[in-house]
């Protein structure tokens, strides 16, 4: 038996047709992964370095005085290449948050703990970037008390989440 797509009632057809879309996606999500070997894989490490005393001029166009330079990636499947970051208490610190996951929104921002985050939001963050596609932002501030604190992607927040530690 044969089935003639055009003799389908138009209801039909889209049912079909979203079923489809929907099958290709779930399997393009999971079939792309990321570089390390799909989600979940090894968590990357957070470089930090002090940044250039004033009388050393930056090679990369980085700020000038004592500080910590922090660079946090988002990577594709919504998240973040590290979970983890830890900075010395009392520097300034300079984060960049580059956005590598092509048309989807994400930023980064710093709460004093997840109940603060999910109970007044952006609002109430210690330090954020704005929320963009395919960016990259860069913030400088100056950390919390010594102490264990919270980050996430506004826009993602169950999935993109860690932890910044001010020592």
């Amino acid at each position: 038996m044969k089935i003639d797509m055009t003799k389908l009632p138009l209801g039909e057809a889209l049912i079909g047709f979203v079923l489809a879309a929907l099958v290709v996606t779930f399997v393009l999500a999971f079939a792309i992964g990321n570089n390390d070997g799909g989600i979940g894989g090894e968590e990357a490490v957070v470089e930090m370095s002090p940044t250039p005393g004033p009388e050393e001029t930056p090679s990369d166009g980085g700020t000038t005085g004592e500080g910590t330079v922090v660079e946090i990636a988002m990577v594709p499947v919504i998240q973040f290449d590290t979970t983890d970051v830890t900075v010395p208490a009392g520097l300034m610190v300079t984060l960049t948050a580059d956005n590598r996951e092509p048309g989807i929104l994400h930023n980064w921002a710093v709460y004093e703990s997840r109940e603060v985050a999910e109970s007044e939001g952006p609002s109430a963050a210690i330090a954020l970037t704005e929320i963009c596609v395919d960016c990259t932002e860069t913030i400088t501030f100056e950390p919390p008390p010594p102490g264990d604190y919270f980050f996430r992607c506004d826009v993602h927040p169950v999935q993109m989440v860690g932890t910044f530690v001010v020592e």
